[in-house]
């Protein structure tokens, strides 16, 4: 696929459906703007994130919290929220997360205004055959069907329905679901929703950006995800690596110094050796 600057084999396209991607781009501290507005679209609330969480619970295996996000964020009527993001999403963890969850409502987490903070599980779902795109979970009284608290919920995020529902919308210019959209969306897909929108613009740029690399696979380990982290935010030597790369793809000077912190004088003679 040839679009932009941007020319890629998108048989190995590594989109924001896989994990480490989603993390590595939208788990940023520095710049949560992206994340406030795809949780904003799923709970329908301004979003603010207050902080990123981490986990101070025993982890009993590897696979116990691999995929789990965490942040506190508050929405526009000042409800603090515990939010868990959990992407690559599956049935057969679901017992896993629900007695996760429960763990954390038990222990009753307040902030210092001794106000109990609501807990919400989002699952990002990919390859979810149902019509739904969004299925909230409650607990009930099983009698009386009542609702046994407001402080925890499960939603279920069906990223192919926004898709199916949004996306001819999107490329024309209409915005609605778009964030959830770009969730899902392949090479193709996302480099035609980046010109309907500045911040999908952004995530995609860091997506192109984390696929030229060239080192990045699904088994990747967390420490080499880091790695690859950094050199995208220039503090590795391996940045050169993404340079020679990101110039062999026709990308503009200008663009690749933002992507690598490497200066312009750097970058033309990169190019010039080449």
């Amino acid at each position: 696929m040839k679009g932009g600057f941007f020319e890629i084999n998108t048989k190995e396209f590594y989109n924001l459906k896989y994990d480490r991607v989603f993390k590595s781009i939208l788990a940023d501290p520095d710049n949560p703007k992206v994340l406030e507005l795809i949780l904003s679209d799923i709970l329908d609330s301004d979003v603010h994130i207050m902080k990123f969480m981490t986990n101070e619970r025993p982890v009993k295996n590897k696979l116990h919290k691999v995929n789990i996000l965490d942040v506190l964020i508050y929405t526009d009527d000042d409800t603090l929220i515990n939010v868990e993001i959990n992407t690559n999403y599956s049935e057969s963890i679901k017992l896993r997360n629900l007695s996760y969850y429960a763990s954390i409502y038990e222990e009753s987490i307040k902030d210092i205004t001794n106000r109990k903070i609501k807990t919400i599980q989002i699952n990002i779902n990919h390859n979810d055959k149902s019509k739904r795109p969004k299925k909230i979970f409650h607990i009930w009284e099983d009698t009386l069907r009542e609702k046994y608290t407001d402080y925890f919920c499960i939603i279920d995020i069906n990223v192919d329905r926004y898709k199916e529902l949004c996306y001819d919308k999107n490329i024309k210019g209409n915005k609605e679901h778009i964030y959830l959209v770009m969730l899902g969306a392949n090479a193709r897909e996302l480099e035609n929703l980046s010109k309907v929108d500045k911040y999908v613009k952004e995530v995609s740029d860091k997506v192109f950006i984390f696929n030229a690399d060239g080192t990045y696979t699904k088994t990747i380990s967390r420490d080499d995800e880091m790695k690859l982290l950094g050199k995208l935010e220039g503090y590795d030597k391996g940045v050169v690596n993404v340079a020679k790369n990101l110039l062999n793809m026709a990308m503009p000077v200008k663009k690749i110094e933002k992507a690598t912190g490497l200066s312009k004088k750097e970058i033309l003679k990169l190019k010039k050796n080449d």
